[in-house]
């Protein structure tokens, strides 16, 4: 039987009109098992209520779904895996790399990887600054990763010219807003997300592009 955080995130998933089929809930409860099981000795989530983690992770980064667009996609600060591996699950087609610097972290990654057989997920052990891929990606997201201004600048040269820079963050802050560069800001979407009381919202950037030398 399902548990009732199983059940909210269903019911969630099923009122952004993103239902999750049987197959990719099976691989969402591996993903939520080796989560418990390495959140024990490494501290990967601060949320201690483990039922909390299917609406205020799961169904939190499920709500980007919409708002994704392109082949490729790099999560930076990827951390436990959010928004990278829900999104990996739900987007069979598109290749995904999680990008952190963390060791454990890593490790981590690669422990749910191997364990879902995500084929279309690639984990990446390197400061932002210093990865540097062959092709750049179509969008570049991340989630709790820093302040936008420093989001905007460390990973710009990540992201294709066409392509977006898209923050998952909670409540905006003014002074952080007035700190980045003028009509850097395409769009900021509000996100109301089925049993997580906090304001969540998805602001899009465009790239720093790299001026061209003389």
């Amino acid at each position: 039987m399902a548990s009732l955080g199983e059940q909210e995130f269903l019911k969630g998933a099923e009122t952004l009109d993103l239902p999750i089929e049987r197959r990719k809930l099976i691989l969402f409860r591996r993903y939520f098992h080796l989560l418990d099981k390495w959140n024990k000795i490494y501290n990967l989530t601060g949320i201690k209520n483990t039922a909390r983690w299917w609406t205020h992770h799961f169904l939190d980064c499920l709500a980007l779904q919409k708002y994704i667009s392109g082949s490729s996609l790099v999560d930076v600060g990827s951390g436990a895996g959010f928004p990278g591996i829900v999104l990996a699950i739900t987007n069979p087609q598109k290749k995904i790399t999680l990008l952190d610097s963390n060791q454990k972290k890593y490790a981590f990654l690669q422990e749910v990887s191997t364990n879902l057989g995500l084929s279309n997920l690639e984990v990446v052990l390197s400061r932002v600054e210093d990865f540097y891929p062959t092709t750049r990606f179509s969008c570049v997201v991340s989630r709790a990763f820093s302040s936008l201004d420093i989001f905007l600048k460390k990973t710009s040269h990540l992201c294709k010219e066409e392509g977006f820079l898209v923050a998952m963050k909670g409540q905006l802050n003014k002074i952080e807003m007035d700190s980045l560069p003028a009509n850097s800001v395409k769009e900021i979407i509000p996100l109301g997300i089925p049993f997580v009381l906090q304001k969540r919202n998805v602001v899009f950037m465009a790239p720093i592009l790299e001026k061209e030398e003389l």
